[in-house]
């Protein structure tokens, strides 16, 4: 992983700005001591210790290879790897500081008569732990970005195991929904042959088939409009009033605000199977079922009631596979935004409401 410019922009003039502080300082700190005039120039003197300081500026992109290279980590070798850089870093850099002194001569003239191995040396015990702090505190540095650019990573690798989980589940429960809509529509086309009624049953697999080719086209599609929905639900109903003839009527009474907001696939047909199975066909008479749509502030309020029996009371312990896919379905997609109630009416009947977060948005799947 190697640095951007703009990277390497900001350690040169992170290092630039420590050489003109340090440099300012031990200037201003000298001329406060001296009662005669400055032997040496502010501007030389700044201008040594930036680039002294700039030094560092060559050496940290190395030293941040190098942690890359071999990172940190509770073992002897790359401890001692360090170990042994740190301790020969400072070398290379009192060797560039020695020839920077040479060109600048931030003190006017050489002092004294002192041979370059002896400067080197003394320059060296001056600067030697000063450089061994530095080192370290760029190895700590750059283990503290990449141990947060790790995590950062693994929590990203996480979000997207935990969605394509989710989408796995949901296709899961897709699949539940459709071969057990199926089932129960053969059964009905079965019940009306048994009746004698092959017209009424042939019309019924011509309904049945629009049904699965729109199941099928949308396999991978998690919402869709409520219109689309209430078009699929008109279908299995044409298909219900051939079974059940004149004892099943219909009230469909869809807000025009609502119908292009996004409802989960295949959300209302488990609901409408539900109802006509243990509502419309206990009844002895006509039973009517009755779908409403309305938007409260930011909900989509989605109700079905039918006139049929009360629900038992341990209904929820004996819930078929449609309700059950459905409150999973909408736990994955909404979590607590969603609900799904069932709940007796007086005198006489049972409502289903689904709460959803109102939207428009339909991604496509």
């Amino acid at each position: 992983m190697t640095l951007s410019r703009r990277q390497l922009a900001g350690i040169i003039l992170f290092w630039i700005l420590l050489g003109w502080l340090q440099g300012s300082e031990v200037y201003f700190g000298i001329r406060a001591e001296t009662n005669g005039p400055m032997p040496f120039s502010y501007g030389r003197f700044v201008v040594w210790q930036i680039g002294c300081w700039l030094l560092w500026a060559v050496l940290t992109p190395f030293v941040v290879w190098l942690c890359r290279r071999v990172p940190l980590a509770r073992r002897p070798r790359p401890i001692a790897v360090h170990l042994i850089v740190s301790a020969l870093i400072p070398f290379v850099r009192v060797a560039g500081m020695e020839v920077i002194s040479l060109v600048v001569k931030p003190w006017g003239v050489e002092p004294g008569n002192r041979s370059p191995v002896s400067r080197y040396f003394g320059t060296l015990s001056s600067y030697y732990h000063l450089d061994l702090l530095v080192y370290w505190a760029i190895v700590g540095v750059v283990h503290a970005i990449d141990s947060r650019q790790r995590l950062r990573e693994r929590e990203i690798q996480a979000s997207r195991v935990e969605a394509q989980l989710a989408q796995s589940q949901l296709a899961n429960l897709r699949l539940q929904l459709q071969p057990h809509f199926l089932f129960n529509t053969l059964h009905s086309i079965a019940a009306l042959v048994r009746d004698g009624d092959p017209p009424a049953a042939v019309k019924m697999i011509a309904g049945l088939s629009d049904l699965l080719r729109y199941s099928l086209d949308n396999a991978r599609r998690n919402v869709v409009p409520l219109s689309e929905e209430i078009d699929v639900v008109t279908r299995y109903l044409e298909i219900q009033q051939m079974r059940f003839s004149d004892r099943l009527r219909v009230t469909i009474d869809v807000a025009d605000e609502t119908r292009n907001a996004a409802v989960p696939t295949l959300l209302l047909q488990p609901l409408i199977e539900n109802a006509i199975r243990h509502g419309i066909a206990a009844l002895t008479d006509a039973g009517t079922l009755t779908l409403t749509t309305r938007r409260e502030e930011s909900s989509l309020i989605i109700e079905l009631f039918d006139d049929g029996p009360p629900l038992p009371e341990n209904w929820s312990e004996r819930e078929g596979v449609g309700l059950s896919a459905t409150r999973a379905r909408l736990q994955q997609l909404y979590g607590a935004s969603a609900r799904f109630e069932l709940e007796n009416q007086r005198p006489s009947g049972v409502i289903a409401r689904v709460t959803l977060p109102f939207s428009r948005d339909i991604p496509d799947d």
